[in-house]
């Protein structure tokens, strides 16, 4: 049975975050060759060669930045521009939360948002 590949001109179509870069594509492309060549080559001389492109921490550490260096960036424009895209990013995931419908939850919740208010 045959089966179908991806090829590496495909393989950046992920989903793509704000954070992402060509810097990242190339390191991931890199990692998954290397794994694949260390599937390959297991009773090879060059399988620990492989193994340690492929367990390398190129692709993880070059995603770390980026996500800190974007974070830091929605942080700047948070503060000069207070509804723009770090508020959208931010209220996107509060709508996704349900709202509380116990009794016991909303009591709480008043009585700490609202500590001098009449029940």
């Amino acid at each position: 049975m045959l089966r179908w590949r991806r090829y590496a001109e495909e393989e950046t179509d992920i989903d793509q975050g704000a954070w992402w870069n060509e810097e990242i594509a190339v390191a991931r492309i890199e990692c998954h060759a290397a794994r694949r060549r260390c599937q390959r080559t297991r009773s090879s001389p060059l399988h620990d060669l492989y193994a340690t492109v492929f367990k390398g921490k190129k692709a993880k550490e070059a995603i770390k930045r980026s996500k800190a260096r974007h974070f830091q960036e929605l942080c700047d424009a948070a503060d000069s521009q207070p509804f723009g895209a770090a508020y959208k990013l931010v209220m996107r995931k509060l709508c996704r939360q349900p709202m509380p419908t116990r009794p016991h939850q909303l009591s709480r919740i008043v009585h700490t948002l609202f500590p001098g208010s009449p029940t």
